[in-house]
């Protein structure tokens, strides 16, 4: 081989490796950019998602809330209903003490003692 064939050969040889870099560089960075995209697009999906599930949390959480609520007034009102229960037994039992005079009045006499 001749000199001028070596260096066309060097020469092939350089523009080829030159190519070879340039083409898997080019490669890498369009497959780095489509990683990139499909990542952003993953994020963006797995964003909207949990998204959606804290608004259904929040909905959760707002029923839940309005539970308590109902709840609330119902403890209400049992506390009003105990409150005219043990003011109904306050009445009862103030009957029961004018009725229990009345009739030692009419019929004269301690009742109780004879029972």
């Amino acid at each position: 081989m001749t000199m001028a064939q070596m260096w066309a050969v060097i020469g092939i040889m350089a523009t080829a490796f030159a190519a070879m870099i340039r083409y898997s560089h080019r490669a890498m960075t369009e497959t780095g950019k489509t990683l990139t995209t499909q990542v952003a697009g993953l994020r963006n999906e797995m964003n909207a998602r949990f998204d959606a599930v804290n608004i259904k949390f929040e909905a959760v959480d707002h029923r839940f809330d309005a539970v308590a609520h109902r709840f609330d007034a119902v403890d209400q009102r049992f506390d009003r209903l105990e409150a005219r229960f043990e003011k109904l037994e306050t009445h009862v039992a103030t009957l029961d003490r004018d009725v229990h005079a009345l009739s030692i009045k009419v019929m004269g006499g301690d009742r109780s003692a004879e029972e």
